[in-house]
């Protein structure tokens, strides 16, 4: 009986020390509602410009998506860099950028080297789904619904 009341405090002051990360990263825009609403009288007459504009913003705040998305997807692991954006048509209409997040985990004294690939599709100037299309983790990455929320709340409604 000692003993498992000792593993229960042990246990409890386990929890207590080690910090659990929250699947939350954080509120990030591409757009001010005032932007999205200007844009997009622009972006139905040259549905070109829209994919380049949100390539750009993306490329211009990679590193913030990067580090939000990386913490939402495998909150224990260090952020390094997020490679320029990738654009492409989508099949069936619409757009995808891809995300590619390099990033590393120290276990005890092996840090190991990581990629997270996120693909976002866009349709009608809409999001449509994020999500983790290739991970070379050995950690599966979580939470992908908030993922997918992340991304969402990329553009105004």
């Amino acid at each position: 009986m000692l003993k498992k009341t000792i593993i229960c405090l042990l246990l409890i002051l386990f929890l207590s020390i080690v910090p659990i990360p929250q699947a939350q990263g954080g509120h990030l825009s591409l757009f001010s509602s005032l932007e999205w609403n200007q844009e997009q009288t622009n972006f139905t007459k040259n549905p070109q410009n829209f994919s380049q504009e949100i390539q750009n913003r993306l490329n211009s705040t990679r590193d913030s998506v990067g580090q939000l998305a990386l913490l939402i997807s495998h909150p224990y692991g260090t952020y390094d860099y997020t490679r320029p954006i990738f654009v492409a048509p989508r099949d069936g209409g619409g757009i995808i950028f891809e995300v590619d997040i390099h990033w590393h985990r120290n276990l005890k004294l092996i840090s190991r080297n990581h990629v997270t690939r996120i693909a976002w599709e866009i349709i009608n100037n809409k999001h449509y789904k994020a999500s983790v299309i290739w991970d070379d983790s050995t950690f599966n990455p979580t939470h992908s619904e908030e993922i997918n929320d992340f991304f969402r709340q990329l553009l105004p409604s």
